[in-house]
């Protein structure tokens, strides 16, 4: 699935992503229940739809600024109600510079269809996993990954980092 990336001050990209997802309405809208959100060294969903993290993190330590990390995995995992199996829902990961209002450092955007449930009375898991390279962090400070479906945010995870000596 490739979605659109897109960087501060207008800069741009295609990314090619690995990404699953689940949420559920209630009653006509969209109304998305996030149940787990963490950043990992890395993630993935195996053949039986289980979700593996590996090396869940909060905190980026560096010895100088500007930093990059080689390699995040941004996981959201939600539920849906079966009936909104096949329905697409615009969804959007986005890491935020909290210390800043929020200033947008980049975002991914892109569409997420419901895959079938396993019975007619389950709802249905989704697991997003967004795996992102050479992030950078312009200075030390408070940082968060926000996560939105149809513009409403519905997780957000903090990040710090830090300088150490």
């Amino acid at each position: 699935m490739s979605w659109r990336e897109s960087r501060g001050r207008g800069e741009s990209a295609t990314a090619n992503l690995l990404v699953y997802f689940r949420v559920h309405a209630r009653e006509g809208s969209l109304a998305v229940e996030a149940k787990l959100a963490v950043l990992a060294e890395y993630a993935g969903v195996s053949s039986d739809n289980r979700l593996n993290i590996l090396g869940i993190f909060e905190e980026v330590p560096s010895r100088t600024f500007p930093a990059t990390v080689p390699h995040i995995y941004a996981v959201l995992s939600c539920e849906a109600d079966p009936t909104e199996y096949g329905k697409k829902f615009p969804a959007r990961v986005a890491l935020l510079d909290a210390d800043s209002d929020d200033n947008e450092i980049l975002a991914l955007e892109g569409l997420i269809e419901v895959p079938p449930p396993g019975h007619q009375s389950e709802r249905v898991t989704v697991n997003q996993i967004v795996g992102l390279t050479s992030v950078h962090f312009d200075h030390p400070g408070n940082y968060r990954f926000s996560f939105s479906i149809e513009g409403e945010e519905i997780a957000s995870v903090p990040l710090r980092a830090n300088k150490v000596e």
